[in-house]
């Protein structure tokens, strides 16, 4: 199974030693370069975390939709997130625009 993640998912079990389990449960687990860079920062906060997140071949890196044009924005999909109460913090917002230049 291919999964999308933010960062929460990755750093909570990686910083408990746990990492591993994510691969054993999904083959693939994908994510914008955004959670990447937010995964390795908050990680080195978590011990081990952002090297682990880091060092997994099975965490695939993608940010397409927009690249591919089936957006021509990102902005009002990330603010309508988070006007539904979807947690994106600030760096990941920001670096997610920024990739996309917006």
């Amino acid at each position: 199974m291919i999964v999308v993640s933010n960062t929460t998912p990755l750093i909570g079990p990686a910083s408990i030693q746990r990492f591993g389990l994510l691969e054993q449960l999904f083959a693939e687990i994908r994510i914008p370069r955004a959670v990447y860079d937010e995964a390795i920062a908050a990680g080195h906060e978590a011990g081990s975390a952002g090297r682990e997140v880091a060092s997994a071949n099975w965490v695939r890196i993608v940010l397409k939709a927009k690249q591919v044009g089936l957006l021509s924005a990102i902005r009002p999909d990330m603010e309508g997130l988070r006007h539904q109460g979807f947690s994106l913090s600030q760096m990941v917002f920001d670096a997610v625009l920024k990739q996309a230049g917006e």
